[in-house]
């Protein structure tokens, strides 16, 4: 969250479903798109999962884009 204030890894997901629809309300923006990538897949997933209300609800859109597993750079890459 650009290290602007110290959060906990336990906690990092429910202060970023707290956060957005602050956010959100603080820029009087109504709808969003949803966009992640790579890691950041788990915090669409709660989003969408939480806070499904700020998605337009005549045109959701959610896309995830290199949604690939870690893999340790001990073991090869699989083959796609």
């Amino acid at each position: 969250m650009g290290h602007s204030t110290d959060v906990p890894l336990d906690q990092r997901l429910d202060i970023w479903i707290e956060l957005v629809p602050r956010l959100l309300a603080h820029l009087r923006i109504r709808h969003v798109a949803l966009a992640s990538h790579s890691a950041g897949t788990i915090y669409l997933f709660n989003t969408l999962i939480r806070c499904r209300d700020i998605l337009d609800p005549k045109r959701p859109l959610v896309a995830l884009v290199g949604m690939f597993p870690f893999f340790s750079p001990s073991h090869p890459k699989p083959l796609t």
